[in-house]
């Protein structure tokens, strides 16, 4: 679609579609933006050059080349066990290879070489690997020098194997002292087991334990005999000591039966004395002596009843009469068979006894035998303990002193269990080289570095270049861009759009004698040259127009300067800056489709008829085909502007017009435009391309706007071809 296209789709489409358009706006206008960044390209090329500098120059500062060196090592440890080892397995080949980085070899290498990087890095160059079943032990040291990779290499490897072999001297020194220490130790021990030996076998006179073990069981065998008998002696007695305890036992139930028959028939123990004793009267004197004591009882105990006599007394009756009572029943006939079993008893029981302690001593005397014979075992099993005591720190003795030779060997011994199979040397050709990966880095860096910048200033650039860069950039409508005239192809296609815009603003609405506002914020922005296109297009498509210069600030050189340059045409502003201008006013009174004589610049015009002066002549000209003009006057002051008569004078010059044309001061440069916004409703503004910012031209609309100007849309003029839209053709 090119910008005619879309002049007209505009113009057609409802105001609800263009609301959704800009809502989904870009920011930028792409092409726009590409043509931009395409015209940046000297700064492109800039940091290109710089890139490639840096680059340069950096891959020389920064970029080395790795050279990589590798020493090789065969492990060989000594046998694990045998009378030459002392039992303690070395250290694995894995055990070995992490010992080799360890911060004391890494500093000592430094140290060596004089190396100034730290340990660090330093270590990190240094590589340790073991293959996969094999006892080789491979060093690899990557560094930015051939001669310097070898050396580290061949020195980390001398380092780590002094390092070897002084840990193994270390070992073999503490060995001695702990294996001297021990050694000691079991010799006193050995000594003193010796001792004991000794001291036990002539302390248990041990001679020949085999033939005192079989006199101890011939004792024994006899001792047993004799003890059997004894025992079977003891158990005759112990019967036969039943027995008469029976036998006792039934006398003495006699004795009782006897006894209570004498205290129930006194005559009954006469009869049976006088049976079994022919002593009748003697028995016949004690029963009479019996009852005397029964009387002197009785009468001792009413006594002491009564308190005459004493407790005491009274005892001393009553035993009396038991003891006179007991010598008269037993001399019964059962109680000498009872006195005299019993003393047959008490025979039994001291022959009994004597036969237990007998038994007793013969058992005591067959448990020492036993003990004595149970005792060889324990004399064997000492002795033998003893002896072996002697004899295992005997053996141990020898064995420290095989350990300690070895050790001693050891700690005079310079080999240790690693051979050189292979020495570093200087490589021929660098392992990599990050020269080239500098250099492509930097140059990207820094080329990426400037087309951000290129990028960054583009998006920076709030100026207007192309129409659709205005139409992403500005919030109110772009109606039309107009690009520089450089070829009458140019012209045509800006006189066509001109003619499209005017199409347009009839579709708004403005009919007959509507009053429309030119300005541009800032001077030499076209703002005249489109006023005099505009009437130029409506006279071509039959129609009146009428231009009012209403530019009261002319009278300055500064403002004029700036508007003799052509804004559409750079060509033709060389042109119009050699007409004369004493007045500084040349535009819209020379022109090259406008022919006017030089003396109308001087003639009344509008400021005189707002001043109320009457003019001799007609106040507006014929300047063209169906096009006049009302020039500004000579009585220019700014305040007239205010004035109310400014729409009556607009009113009645443009009687026989369609459109009228008013061009003022730039906007940011001067408040007419503002003063002028009660009698003129509807505004153009004018931005040229490359020279306004878009914050600026915003900042116009809103100030129009908020003094009742209605503004219909931007013109943006001075457009260079390559930001200029493709036509189709």
């Amino acid at each position: 679609m090119t910008e005619i296209d879309s002049l007209s789709n505009t113009g057609s489409q409802p105001e609800v579609a263009s609301q959704q358009q800009a809502a989904v706006k870009l920011p930028v206008d792409p092409r726009t933006f590409l043509i931009g960044v395409r015209s940046r390209a000297s700064i492109l090329v800039a940091f290109v050059l710089l890139s490639v500098l840096l680059g340069y120059v950096c891959s020389k500062k920064l970029g080395h080349k790795e050279f990589e060196a590798s020493t090789v090592l065969l492990y060989k440890p000594p046998a694990g066990a045998g009378p030459e080892s002392d039992g303690n397995d070395t250290p694995s080949l894995l055990t070995q290879m992490d010992m080799l980085k360890i911060p004391s070899n890494l500093e000592e290498t430094r140290r060596r070489l004089k190396i100034a990087k730290p340990i660090e890095k330093l270590g990190a160059a240094i590589k340790v690997e073991v293959p996969i079943n094999s006892s080789l032990l491979e060093i690899s040291v990557t560094w930015d020098s051939a001669e310097q990779a070898a050396a580290i290499a061949n020195t980390m490897r001398d380092v780590f194997l002094e390092n070897q072999l002084r840990v193994q001297h270390a070992e073999a020194a503490n060995k001695i002292r702990d294996l001297e220490s021990r050694l000691a130790k079991v010799q006193g021990e050995l000594h003193e087991s010796e001792g004991n030996l000794k001291e036990f076998t002539i302390k248990n006179r041990v001679v020949d334990t085999d033939k005192e073990a079989g006199w101890y069981l011939q004792q024994l065998i006899n001792t047993e005999l004799v003890y059997e008998e004894a025992v079977g002696e003891s158990r005759a007695a112990d019967l036969q000591q039943e027995n008469m305890g029976k036998i006792v036992e039934e006398l003495k139930q006699k004795v009782r039966a006897e006894e209570e028959q004498v205290g129930t028939d006194p005559t009954a123990l006469q009869k049976t004395a006088a049976e079994g004793s022919a002593n009748e009267a003697d028995i016949r004197g004690r029963i009479a002596s019996l009852k005397v004591k029964e009387m002197e009882m009785k009468r001792a105990k009413l006594l002491a009843e009564e308190g005459i006599y004493s407790k005491k007394d009274y005892e001393l009756a009553k035993a009396s009469y038991e003891s006179e009572k007991f010598a008269v029943y037993n001399n019964s006939p059962s109680a000498a068979l009872l006195r005299e079993m019993t003393l047959r008893e008490l025979n039994v029981k001291l022959a009994n006894i004597s036969d237990r302690q007998k038994t007793a001593a013969l058992k005591e005397a067959v448990e020492k035998v036993r003990n004595k014979l149970d005792s060889l075992p324990l004399v064997q099993r000492e002795y033998m303990a003893l002896q072996r005591e002697v004899t295992i720190r005997a053996a141990e003795r020898e064995r420290i002193d095989q350990f300690l030779g070895l050790a001693r060997r050891q700690n005079e011994s310079g080999s240790f269990p690693f051979s050189v199979v292979n020495i570093a040397k200087p490589p021929i050709l660098p392992l990599k080289s990050n020269k080239r990966l500098i250099f492509i880095a930097v140059t990207i860096l820094v080329m990426g570095l400037g087309m951000f910048v290129v990028v960054l200033l583009e998006l920076m650039d709030r100026r207007l270049h192309s129409f659709g860069d205005a139409k992403a950039k500005l919030k109110t409508e772009v109606l039309v861009g107009l690009q520089q005239e450089a070829t009458d192809r140019d012209r045509e296609a800006n006189r066509d759009k001109l003619l499209i815009l005017l199409s347009r603003l009839r579709l708004l609405g403005l009919g007959t004698g509507t009053r429309l506002m030119i300005v541009s914020p800032t001077s030499g922005e076209g703002a005249t040259q489109i006023a005099e296109r505009l009437a130029q297009a409506n006279a071509s498509l039959g129609g009146s127009s009428l231009m009012v210069d209403a530019r009261f600030r002319m009278d300055d050189g500064s403002t004029c300067e700036k508007d003799r340059s052509h804004p559409v045409d750079a060509a033709q502003a060389d042109d119009s800056s050699s007409h004369p201008n004493p007045d500084c006013r040349e535009s819209l009174y020379h022109s090259d489709s406008l022919s006017l004589q030089a003396d109308a610049i001087s003639l009344p015009g509008l400021s005189n008829l707002v001043a109320g002066e009457r003019p001799a002549l007609e106040p507006t000209l014929q300047v063209g085909h169906r096009v006049r003009l009302l020039p500004v006057g000579t009585s220019l002051h700014a305040e007239l502007l205010l004035s109310p008569r400014v729409g009556v004078v607009l009113d009645a010059v443009a009687l026989s017009s369609d459109w009228v044309f008013v061009h003022v001061a730039p906007l940011l440069e001067h408040p007419d435009a503002l003063f002028l916004a009660s009698s003129i409703p509807y505004a153009l503004l004018v931005a040229s391309a490359e020279k306004t910012k878009a914050s600026q031209i915003e900042g116009c609309v809103t100030r129009l706007c908020d003094a009742g100007v209605r503004v219909l849309g931007i013109v943006v003029t001075n457009i260079r071809p390559q930001y200029a839209e493709k036509k189709i053709v």
